[in-house]
């Protein structure tokens, strides 16, 4: 799912309208993010070339900037206490379930 496994990028976004950040990479970084899932929810395809991922790379890369980003704005501490510990826990939480995503499919159990 885009929106969980995008959660912290959301809302490092949702944190930096709050605040007014004017960083030029931030809004690089979060404006990619946005771009790609746009490419993913306007172009992707369907149906027999569904599982091609043609045109959904876009979203995997921009999520990746959303991350980057965001954990930068994290280890400066541009934010107040209380945004600064949630937006580590949910960083925390995404790399701990992608971890464990990792191990599932290194037991092979994905081929049935």
């Amino acid at each position: 799912n885009v929106i969980l496994g995008a959660a912290f990028p959301i809302y490092m976004i949702f944190i930096c309208f709050k605040y007014q950040h004017k960083s030029f990479r931030a809004k690089i970084g979060f404006s990619t993010w946005l771009v790609g899932l746009a490419v993913v929810v306007v172009l992707a395809e369907s149906g027999q070339r569904l599982l091609d991922g043609n045109m959904t790379w876009t979203t995997l890369i921009g999520t990746f900037f959303g991350f980057y980003t965001g954990a930068e704005l994290l280890l400066k501490n541009v934010f107040p206490e209380k945004e600064t510990k949630n937006g580590w826990f949910l960083f925390g939480i995404h790399t701990l379930f992608g971890i464990a995503y990792i191990i599932w499919l290194s037991t092979g159990r994905l081929y049935l």
